[in-house]
């Protein structure tokens, strides 16, 4: 036959035994095509028997893990490794070339016991049809590739291929008659398209980043930490190596994930937040992959007393376990879900990268974190299972851990309550997730309240979400991204305290690198609080007389503001005990009420003040919410030592909200502990 000087004309490149045939073309024009592969083909000779009683001596259910015997030899079995190699199609072929078949690699792999399996071409039919095979777990000789069904093929000589030097008809009705038996390889131009998405991060462009891997084998990931990327092992060797390894990814800043198969030919990209939550057979977004190029959903499991999640796979869980589409699981997971993918597609690995359209949603964050734009880290909780160890219910009086950066990974706080700041920005340590409100949204006392969020990671446009600050409630404030209900499931909590644990921490800080709160005083505060500070220097003819401190009372005197009250040791605007100096003695004309922060402050006449009046209509100058004159009800009785109440608007308004700005007589409840522990106390300033 025309074929049978084929072997002899095997010419072996370099690298990976890769064997080129160039042979003579056999009488058949489909053989010529598929049989004898030209170079331009890009087949690749793997594995010969010669003429005999026996097939293959491989056991690797043809894996390609095996070597033996003298490559090109064509009087002697052999083979070479193709496990590592990128391939999608086989051609099963006598050595004479006058039966073959093409069949994809997706076809010959999975468990199946006289099985349809298709065939793309023959030289029985140029078109696909299929075939009963056996590839059974537990039978060395498997599997069985043959022209028609196994048991008619077995009696007119047409098994393709076999192994563990399995005699019988099987093997003696063809191997002796046909010259032997060959196995061909390649990829073909749809493998290489199916690769595409994929190569780029295995090549490491696109920003995609190696982090772990396992290679070829029949156990998954030795990681058991949910993918949140902080167990470490193993050398890392590139996307080929043959063992397992993993290198920290939990403070990397990524939004991006993509598993892909060793072999490139099985991939899928999904974003960090559709990995990280808790599911069960669940619904999950696929951006893109192999299957597709258009987004889809896909069943996967990240359950949380499961070590062996998650399963991530290319569509539902329940058929791509069957399917050989299982790209990522854990805690050496066995069984099919590794056997039928990790052996035959060269392993598994997972890349990160940060996509372009992160970086730009990031960029407010990133900014705070490196300092810029008037922010302060004050407050940060590492990596971990539990939230802030704080109990100041952000009023930032808290002090503990030593002051490092963003990226830290133990807790730490500084005291923020004597600090000039209007607004909060509480960030993911990726950056990845964050707010920013301002402090009159925070600092007040609310259930599931509607609280302002000015821009965060999913909106530059002020909306509104639930948010909790009870008075007995030592974990509390919770800042979601959204409505508490809603973000404490989808991991979007940005703050709490009390080191609260549950899946509010556990679903947003090991896998986002913890957490960071940060305060500024922004450029609107700072023009607002013009008049506060030129009082606080001592300018425009202003006389600080009385303070009092960060705390949960208001001042200690009883003179119901006459000035004639003494205590305490004078200081200035920012003393942290309370002290008056006596003014009645003064010459003076008008007050000014202030925080001590100067975020709130009004100016009033002395007329205005030292009248008796209940929740009466008593004009304010001008102050931080208003340059024009206007009235606000306030409160000065006879009988009532806590009296005078100087409030920014309305008593009523003002005391549920913070904006009381003068209380006496020790005078505690929300009064008092609205403002003055969150805005460094309270002054009072006169002038003539």
């Amino acid at each position: 036959p025309p074929c049978i000087s084929m072997l002899s004309a095997a010419i072996v490149s370099p690298g990976l035994g890769n064997l080129i045939i160039r042979a003579c073309s056999p009488t058949r024009e489909l053989a010529s095509h598929h049989c004898s592969p030209q170079m331009h083909d890009g087949w690749s000779l793997v594995r010969h028997v010669p003429p005999g009683l026996s097939w293959h001596p491989a056991e690797d259910q043809l894996i390609g893990a095996e070597v033996y015997g003298p490559a090109g030899d064509a009087d002697k079995a052999w083979t070479v490794r193709w496990d590592q190699r990128d391939y999608d199609e086989f051609i099963f072929s006598t050595g004479d070339c006058q039966k073959w078949l093409m069949t994809k690699k997706s076809q010959v792999f999975g468990w199946y016991s006289n099985t349809d399996r298709q065939i793309e071409a023959s030289s029985l039919s140029d078109r696909p049809y299929e075939a009963r095979w056996y590839r059974r777990a537990n039978n060395k000789e498997d599997p069985w590739i043959t022209l028609r069904d196994h048991s008619e093929s077995v009696r007119d000589g047409e098994v393709m291929y076999g192994e563990d030097k399995f005699g019988n008809i099987h093997a003696s009705n063809v191997l002796p008659i046909h010259n032997g038996a060959d196995v061909w390889m390649r990829l073909s131009e749809e493998g290489r398209k199916q690769q595409e998405g994929c190569l780029a991060a295995r090549e490491g462009r696109d920003g995609w980043q190696l982090v772990r891997r396992v290679g070829p084998g029949h156990m998954w990931h030795p990681a058991t930490d949910q993918l949140i990327g902080s167990d470490v092992y193993g050398s890392p060797e590139g996307f080929n190596s043959t063992k397992a390894w993993s290198v920290p990814f939990n403070t990397l800043d990524y939004d991006e994930f993509m598993f892909a198969t060793g072999d490139c030919l099985k991939w899928l990209i999904t974003k960090k937040d559709t990995v990280f939550a808790w599911y069960s057979n669940g619904h999950r977004t696929i951006e893109s992959s192999s299957a597709s190029d258009q987004p889809y959903q896909a069943r996967w499991y990240r359950r949380t007393n499961n070590r062996e999640d998650p399963w991530i796979t290319l569509h539902d869980h329940s058929g791509s376990v069957r399917d050989g589409e299982v790209l990522y699981g854990e805690n050496k997971f066995g069984n099919i879900h590794a056997s039928n993918v990790l052996p035959v597609n060269n392993g598994a690995n997972v890349y990160v990268r940060l996509s372009s359209g992160a970086n730009k949603v990031q960029g407010p964050c990133r900014g705070a974190a490196a300092g810029e734009d008037g922010w302060k880290l004050v407050r940060r909780v590492g990596p971990g299972y539990k939230w802030h160890p704080a109990t100041d219910q952000l009023t930032g009086t808290d002090l503990y851990g030593t002051k490092a950066g963003p990226n830290s990974s133990s807790a730490w706080s500084i005291p923020f309550n004597t600090v000039d700041y209007d607004e909060f920005m509480f960030t993911t340590g990726d950056c990845s997730k964050w707010l920013v409100t301002k402090k009159d949204t925070v600092l007040q006392w609310y259930s599931n309240g509607h609280r302002q969020i000015e821009s965060s990671s999913i909106s530059d446009k002020p909306y509104e979400a639930r948010w909790y600050r009870r008075t007995n409630n030592k974990e509390d404030p919770w800042i979601t991204l959204r409505d508490h209900s809603t973000s404490v499931p989808v991991g979007e909590v940005l703050y709490g305290e009390n080191k609260f644990g549950n899946v509010h921490a556990g679903n947003v800080l090991p896998a986002y690198n913890g957490a960071n709160v940060y305060v500024r005083l922004s450029a609107d505060a700072n023009a607002v609080q013009g008049p506060c500070r030129e009082a606080a220097a001592g300018k425009a003819g202003w006389k600080l007389v009385r303070r009092v401190g960060p705390g949960y009372k208001w001042h200690p005197a009883t003179d119901q503001l006459l000035g004639t009250d003494e205590y305490g040791t004078p200081a200035g605007p920012q003393a942290a005990e309370a002290f008056s100096v006596k003014f009645d003695d003064q010459d003076f004309k008008e007050f000014m009420f202030t925080t001590g922060d100067c975020s709130k402050w009004l100016i009033a006449t002395k007329e205005s003040v030292l009248d008796w009046y209940s929740n009466a209509n008593r004009q304010i100058e001008s102050s931080s919410i208003s340059g024009k004159p206007y009235t606000a009800r306030w409160y000065r009785r006879t009988n009532n030592k806590e009296d005078p109440w100087i409030t920014l608007r309305d008593h009523s308004t003002s005391v549920r909200v913070g904006e009381v700005l003068y209380g006496e007589n020790n005078f505690g409840n929300i009064h008092a502990s609205y403002v003055l522990p969150a805005y460094n106390g309270a002054n009072v300033y006169i002038r003539s």
